[in-house]
């Protein structure tokens, strides 16, 4: 019989238990979760955030277009929609990284490996990409040399030149408060 009170017990804790954590709940929701911040207020503050990032991405494609162009325009072959198609691509990812470095790099203004570090992974994996469609070309049309060798390292340190300067670009934003820095907080 004690076992079973014992049990009982148990089982009437675990449901106390269970309301308050429900009631806790329904009270943080009544509240607000952001503080006491309301619906409206979230919103807005969510506007302001997306408002932020596309000013970032904005800022971070146009430094890397304008730092890729030079470079698309002296290995132009004559086709320009690939040329088209190349710088339209690196604004695009540097759009992308722009956003994604102002969420990595928040308040974090010192912290040199995280900044070097989304500027080497960005520019690794998209240079690596590009390395690996020049090499396969090379290898098909049996050219695989030195050179090819060398012209893939060029394609990687092109991507990783590119994103570096996009991401000074948003540093220099960020610095003169043309785009704010994401909140820690978040």
């Amino acid at each position: 019989m004690d076992e079973l009170k014992i049990q009982e017990e148990r089982m009437r804790r675990a449901e106390e238990n269970v309301r308050a954590a429900a009631e806790e709940t329904k009270r943080l929701r009544e509240e607000g979760v952001n503080g006491g911040e309301n619906e409206e207020e979230m919103r807005t503050r969510k506007n302001l955030d997306r408002i932020e990032s596309a000013k970032v991405g904005t800022i971070s494609a146009t430094g890397g277009v304008l730092l890729s162009l030079p470079l698309a325009l002296s290995q132009f072959n004559g086709n320009a929609f690939n040329q088209f198609a190349d710088v339209g691509a690196t604004a695009v990812s540097c759009a992308l990284f722009g956003i994604v470095y102002r969420y990595a790099v928040r308040e974090n203004i010192d912290d040199f490996q995280l900044k070097g570090g989304v500027v080497g992974a960005f520019g690794l994996v998209r240079g690596f990409g590009q390395a690996e469609v020049f090499m396969d070309v090379a290898s098909n049309n049996n050219e695989l040399s030195f050179s090819s060798f060398a012209q893939a390292a060029a394609i990687c340190g092109e991507s990783v030149l590119v994103f570096l300067f996009a991401g000074l670009c948003v540093e220099a934003a960020m610095a003169r408060d043309f785009v704010q820095r994401k909140s820690g907080k978040e």
